[in-house]
């Protein structure tokens, strides 16, 4: 019997927060994890962490083209300016990698440009996108300097995470234009 109960309360809190997470919101809740892991694999291995941010870029695009899918009438005119959009931030990705095998930069540098990188392009997507997308490119460029500049940061940046995706989720709840936006 408390099996049944404990797996009707699991759905219960399911559903209940299905309702107050639309699609953008979950589109914004992945970019952020997203961020997070890539914030500390950056601070673990940077040489590492460039493959894993040039994998990211087409995922981060991807991932705005289906947040905003439901609400676009021309549906050709996005993902081709996604495309494009996403496409020079991933050759400028290129650019800046050709450097690490010049040797003119190192590793760490290159993996906190990139880093840069993500952060612009995905704060300048949601300016057409969203708000969302705009607080997720903002916490990159701030993973980014706290990534440069302090030793161990996963616990800080999983601390300031968590409180940009409660501030999102309560401003959607209790934001008149609320309905509107999940429509």
């Amino acid at each position: 019997m408390s099996d049944n109960n404990s797996q009707q309360t699991s759905a219960s809190a399911a559903i209940g927060l299905k309702r107050y997470i639309g699609r953008s919101d979950m589109a914004f809740l992945v970019l952020m994890v997203l961020s997070m892991i890539g914030i500390g694999y950056t601070d673990y291995s940077a040489l590492g962490s460039i493959w894993f941010w040039k994998l990211m870029a087409p995922l981060f695009g991807i991932t705005c083209v289906i947040s905003e899918w439901p609400r676009n009438t021309n549906k050709r005119y996005l993902v081709w300016t996604q495309v494009l959009h996403w496409g020079a931030l991933y050759g400028t990705m290129e650019l800046v990698f050709s450097h690490l095998i010049e040797a003119r930069l190192d590793a760490p540098i290159i993996g906190l440009i990139l880093m840069l990188l993500l952060a612009l392009t995905t704060f300048l997507a949601g300016i057409y996108i969203g708000w969302r997308i705009c607080l997720v490119g903002i916490f990159l460029a701030i993973g980014t300097l706290m990534a440069a500049f302090l030793e161990s940061i996963i616990w800080l940046a999983l601390l300031a995470a968590v409180a940009i995706i409660i501030i999102a989720i309560l401003w959607t709840r209790f934001s008149p234009m609320h309905g509107k936006e999940n429509a």
